[in-house]
């Protein structure tokens, strides 16, 4: 791979990784006659605040964990850790699972590499993200089929691997899925937007473009991937790379499976697992950057700002949308309980379709959308990433041909 090196040091070390990454499957093989059949590779993108110490928490083990209790065995996860600071416990956490699937993909450490910056992100951490992204995806094994990347806080039902084994099986190479997310048609009215009612999605949809994804609930055909030299962190700046490649791919001819109708994952601060662990969704400004898509907080403070502002907020109950045949809320199939959802009393304040604009709308609310409503800044920056990335990869096709 041919990586733009900043750090040097940190690259000769990602080399370095790589080389024992490979050392270690040797072993693997040798040692657990490790099925070379086709294993879907997880890249889980994480750093010292999902470790167990430190005031972390905790949520690799957590997804770790989630994987062993697939029901089919192959699968193997890679670790791309990005970070300011090293991941003291990581070493000591793999030792202890004692498990030949597991193994650091990636690793770049630097004081340079802060993720926020005032209530946004740092200038440069998404493009870095994504390159060692694309760094961590080379180290799978060579038996690999899908690859899956995580953001490090996602947990996976039981039977998604087996689904993205089908998958792959019918020549599919691109497999998604519905997921819990805060961004559950955001476009639609505060807290209702979760509400179950005949029709209505079970959880945010997969439709595969910007806004309206997440790789986490998405397989790719790892060799495909490769053989055609595709990179999430050669496309421009910004945090919507993953919407724009996977946009390309299909439109370059990938084979897609949907199934919209399954929610197989539960991403991290979603109103299901809120309401599960007995705390309430502030869904009052999910349009604002420190609460954007809404929070899930304790009670107490709920009480405390509707005992501040009360005269502009309400509390409504919502009995929630749910996957019957999934496990990943960790309930079997029984539905999570209502949800305490606070809001704006005056709905002409509610700012979702302004906000988050046609790009993001679900499309059982897009008829819904005023026809009023301007271009949105989303809107205007993919199309015009879309179209530079068209003229680039005409340009490298002239190239090839000359």
């Amino acid at each position: 791979m041919s990586l733009i090196c900043l750090f040097p040091y940190s690259c000769m070390r990602i080399r370095i990784l790589n080389l024992l990454s490979s050392l270690l499957l040797c072993s693997a093989v040798a040692g657990k006659a490790v099925n070379k059949e086709g294993v879907t590779c997880f890249v889980i993108k994480t750093s010292w605040v999902y470790g167990s110490d430190n005031n972390g928490d905790g949520y690799l083990m957590k997804q770790i964990q989630a994987l062993r209790n697939q029901t089919s065995s192959r699968w193997v996860a890679r670790l791309a850790v990005l970070d300011t600071k090293p991941f003291g416990s990581l070493r000591k956490m793999l030792k202890k699972l004692d498990d030949d699937r597991v193994a650091v993909g990636a690793e770049w450490i630097s004081g340079q590499f802060r993720a926020l910056e005032g209530q946004g992100w740092a200038p440069g951490y998404l493009e870095k993200l994504y390159n060692i992204t694309d760094e961590a995806i080379r180290t799978c094994p060579p038996w690999t089929n899908m690859v899956v990347v995580s953001g490090g806080s996602d947990l996976h039902d039981a039977d998604f691997v087996t689904e993205v084994e089908k998958a792959a099986a019918e020549g599919v190479d691109i497999f998604s899925t519905g997921f819990y997310s805060r961004f559950q048609r955001p476009t639609a009215s505060p807290c209702e937007r979760f509400a179950w009612k005949e029709g209505v999605p079970l959880c945010k949809e997969n439709m595969l473009v910007a806004c309206q994804m997440d790789l986490a609930a998405t397989a790719y055909r790892w060799k495909k991937l490769l053989q055609e030299k595709r990179y999430f962190g050669r496309l421009g700046v910004g945090d919507s790379q993953d919407g724009i490649l996977t946009k390309m791919l299909i439109e370059d001819g990938w084979k897609v499976k949907k199934m919209n109708d399954r929610c197989l994952v539960n991403t991290f601060n979603n109103p299901q697992q809120c309401a599960l662990e007995g705390n309430a969704w502030d869904d009052a400004f999910p349009w604002r950057a420190e609460s954007y898509g809404g929070a899930c907080v304790p009670f107490d403070e709920i009480r405390h700002k509707l005992s501040v502002k009360g005269q502009h907020l309400q509390m409504v109950s919502v009995n929630l949308t749910y996957d019957p045949k999934s496990n990943v809320l960790g309930v079997g199939h029984d539905a999570p309980p209502a949800l305490q959802c606070m809001r704006l009393r005056d709905s002409s304040k509610w700012l979702g379709p302004s906000t988050f604009g046609r790009l993001c709308a679900a499309d059982i609310d897009y008829a819904e959308l005023p026809e009023s409503l301007p271009a949105h800044v989303l809107d205007t920056r993919m199309q015009v990433l879309e179209n530079e990335q068209a003229v680039g990869s005409a340009s490298e096709q002239a190239v090839v041909m000359a």
